[in-house]
């Protein structure tokens, strides 16, 4: 028998249960959550939001004067976002992320034990901001996760990874609103702590590639060219050694690979940009055909080596690949309005190179955040 078929007999006996008392509604409605993640999990999308919503009205019917049922009414309203935003239906995500951040905001109110709640709660709402490019609310809820986690890991060090994974988002929040030199700050100690915990711990060698990711785009964003290529370099080396031993890491790898290409591009190296992103290409296009998450990946590989093709003076080949890119982002900017402005500079250079046969004047390469 399957997780979901133990989790649905274990639903019914609890619904049961609760019929005749309803001192077992937490019961039941933990075992409507947990059904709704398995479901989650095996693809079943609109079984997870139904099991996930039950699970919800079964919380919202239990006393709201108990900080237990509280916290985890918010624990599922904060699952129900990350099904709708992981389906990509970020729209439908922010509601019930809103309203567990709300929540939580509360409980730590009333008891600073639940400050990592509030914390959690809020990167998750940060997330879904930047998702649908609502930018600037991006920023302020950024910068109040990493005033939380600072304060958190000052007084226990587990919470540092936490107060990495913060800085980096706040580095690319602020690089979102052109706020480019506060961005420096918070990417650089993102990579200061990502290099102390994996050379403690191998797990993190990721989430140090993806901080010095990071950091080479916030350092393009003000000019610092050589820092920016030394970062991605190092980035490129981390990922590629991970995706070699584990092809889970193969996106993560494309992406340094497209920004390191735009690194080189950027100081003169415009065969080594070439070359850079053509590998990105050649490891987004089979990763978008299997997981349509992977498109924009694949929208970004293609707009870059088409304009490093265009400065090596290949401009046929470059508008093939522009009109590429432009039709990924035009189907993507129809679901996600945040898709528009790729949109947007991927036909504004399209439409350069079959006017003039020169991508350069119009040219926007897409540096995807870390």
């Amino acid at each position: 028998m399957d997780a979901v078929a133990v989790l649905a007999e274990t639903v019914a006996m609890c619904r049961a249960r609760a019929a005749d008392d309803p001192v077992h509604l937490p019961d039941l409605a933990m075992a409507l959550h947990s059904l709704g993640i398995a479901y989650h999990q095996g693809g079943r999308h609109v079984d997870a939001v139904e099991q996930t919503e039950q699970a919800l009205a079964t919380w919202r019917r239990l006393p709201a004067d108990n900080a237990g049922h509280r916290l985890n009414l918010a624990s599922t309203l904060s699952d129900l976002g990350a099904i709708h935003g992981l389906a990509g239906r970020y729209a439908d995500a922010i509601d019930p992320t809103e309203e567990a951040v709300a929540l939580c905001r509360n409980l730590a109110a009333e008891n600073p034990v639940f400050t990592a709640d509030l914390a959690g709660a809020l990167a998750n709402l940060g997330g879904l901001y930047r998702s649908v490019g609502q930018r600037d609310k991006a920023v302020v809820v950024a910068e109040e996760v990493v005033a939380l986690y600072r304060a958190l890991s000052a007084q226990d060090p587990v919470q540092l990874p936490n107060l990495a994974t913060a800085l980096n988002n706040l580095g690319i929040d602020y690089g979102d609103v052109a706020r480019h030199t506060d961005a420096i700050g918070p990417a650089e100690e993102a990579v200061q702590l990502r290099r102390t915990q994996a050379a403690q711990n191998a797990d993190y060698l990721p989430d140090l590639a993806d901080a010095l990711t990071n950091l080479a785009n916030r350092c393009q964003g003000v000019g610092r060219r050589a820092d920016a290529l030394a970062a991605a370099e190092e980035s490129v080396t981390i990922y590629r050694r991970l995706a070699k031993r584990n092809p889970v890491h193969l996106g993560n790898f494309g992406i340094a690979l497209s920004n390191l290409g735009n690194a080189c591009g950027a100081v003169g190296r415009r065969v080594e940009a070439v070359a850079m992103n053509e590998e990105a290409a050649k490891i987004f296009r089979p990763l978008a055909a299997g997981n349509s998450a992977h498109l924009p990946d694949l929208g970004m590989a293609l707009n870059n080596l088409g304009l490093h093709l265009g400065e090596t003076g290949r401009h046929a080949d470059a508008a093939g690949l522009l009109e590429e890119a432009a039709t990924i982002y035009r189907r993507l900017a129809a679901d996600n309005p945040a898709y528009q402005q790729n949109l947007t500079a991927a036909l504004a250079s399209l439409a350069r190179s079959q006017q003039s046969g020169d991508v350069q004047p119009a040219k926007k390469r897409f540096w995807r955040r870390g």
